[in-house]
């Protein structure tokens, strides 16, 4: 987790696994019932809209990195 360091860095996990894991069991089920075809082409079309929406935000307000890298780490661009 980006900016967490030492226990909050734990914490923050756990709690994203624990949910993770809770939320996997209601899907599963969930699917066996429905079927895969319509829950896999939902999901596509939902990705879909929100990676345009984040390339569209990207575009009219991201800027790019720095030359050199973010703190002159070329691996940070």
């Amino acid at each position: 987790m980006a900016g967490l360091s030492g226990n909050a860095n734990l914490i923050a996990c756990s709690i994203n696994y624990v949910i993770n894991v809770g939320v996997t069991v209601p899907a599963l089920l969930f699917i066996d019932r429905m079927g895969r075809r319509w829950p896999l082409i939902i999901g596509g079309l939902s990705l879909m809209t929100w990676w345009f929406a984040n390339a569209g935000l990207l575009a009219s307000y991201g800027s790019p990195a720095p030359p050199g890298g973010l703190n002159n780490r070329p691996e940070e661009s």
